[in-house]
């Protein structure tokens, strides 16, 4: 693990990279041994909802500290204008996610 901010920022960053990879699991054929993709945790329970909410609002957060703050990004209009957009997507992302939240609660 990194001491430096810089480096648990990379490691932080190999550790987010590595888990946007699905779950393995093996699986015996009569053909022998296969990886495949563990697809038993995709049920949509009560939780995503909020989870996903937290998880854009954390990214948002992280965003900005991390891309938001940077003097390229404040110096740059092309690069602002970029983040900006980026920014507005996850924002929406979140309001859209409550709204899913929302419309199931009032049904």
């Amino acid at each position: 693990m990194g001491e430096t901010a810089e480096e648990l920022r990379e490691d932080i960053r190999y550790f987010l990279h590595a888990f946007r990879r699905p779950i393995l699991e093996v699986k015996e054929t009569d053909e022998g041994a296969t990886l495949v993709s563990d697809d038993t945790g995709d049920a949509i329970n009560d939780g995503h909802y909020f989870e996903l909410m937290d998880r854009a609002s954390v990214a948002l957060d992280y965003m900005y500290q991390f891309l938001g703050s940077h003097p390229l990004i404040r110096k740059d209009k092309t690069l602002q204008g970029m983040y900006e957009k980026a920014e507005e997507a996850l924002a929406e992302l979140y309001q859209r996610a409550g709204l899913l939240e929302f419309d199931r609660s009032s049904s």
